[in-house]
């Protein structure tokens, strides 16, 4: 008896997970369709990649600080 609802229990609890990984799938696939389908996005995005091929990119400290430093500007 015992096996059994451990059995139950075990695939209610695959059903909610396969639930949550379809509706994440579905989530994710509608961004993609939603990127890929907006010319201005996909150039960004190309531009974006363009940059980070040819090294023009910032570390996460630099970002930090030109927030910090726009931050300070603005308040001013």
């Amino acid at each position: 008896m015992y096996e059994n609802k451990h059995i139950l229990f075990e695939l209610d609890k695959t059903r909610k997970e396969l639930a949550e990984l379809k509706s994440k799938f579905e989530s994710f696939t509608e961004t993609i369709d939603i990127l890929t389908s907006d010319p201005h996005i996909l150039k960004d995005l190309a531009e974006s990649k363009a940059d980070y091929h040819a090294g023009r990119t910032y570390t996460l400290a630099e970002v930090e600080k030109e927030l910090k430093n726009s931050r300070k500007k603005k308040a001013k």
